[in-house]
């Protein structure tokens, strides 16, 4: 393998690398917006099961109903967008998997080309002694002369 090749990998790798940690920020930011939906979505709830429990003894209480009615639509709403954040972690759940599978797949090619690289500093060392051998049999051949 070339220099050039193994640097290609290497930026690879780098470039990945990078990609996977965006990714894991971003499905923080999306798991920690879902849980604040999520709460969001229970204080609603209970404010709304508040809102019918209580008796209309008065003329303001009878502001309630219009109130409930909105916040259906608030629920509606926060569920929809809970949806919504789900279907994109998710989506973000898979990518990473891919990326994962990415990094496995070019962790083996690493490690098979490893081998091959290990085989060509070994001929090249033995090509360094020969070299030297060659050059001194010369030098001696030169000398007998």
């Amino acid at each position: 393998m070339e220099r050039t090749d193994a640097s290609k990998f290497r930026g690879i790798l780098v470039k990945l690398g990078r990609d996977f940690e965006r990714v894991e920020r971003e499905q923080d930011k999306l798991k920690t917006e879902y849980e604040r939906t999520q709460k969001l979505k229970s204080y609603s709830d209970q404010q709304a099961q508040i809102n019918q429990n209580r008796r209309p003894d008065s003329d303001a209480d009878l502001d309630i109903k219009p109130s409930s009615f909105v916040l259906k639509q608030e629920d509606t709403i926060q569920n929809d967008l809970i949806t919504d954040r789900n279907r994109e972690i998710l989506q973000i759940n898979s990518e990473m998997s891919k990326v994962n599978e990415i990094f496995k797949d070019l962790a083996g090619i690493v490690d098979g080309q490893q081998s091959e690289i290990d085989n060509i500093e070994s001929l090249m060392e033995q090509s360094n002694m020969h070299a030297k051998k060659g050059l001194e049999q010369v030098r001696e051949a030169n000398e007998v002369r």
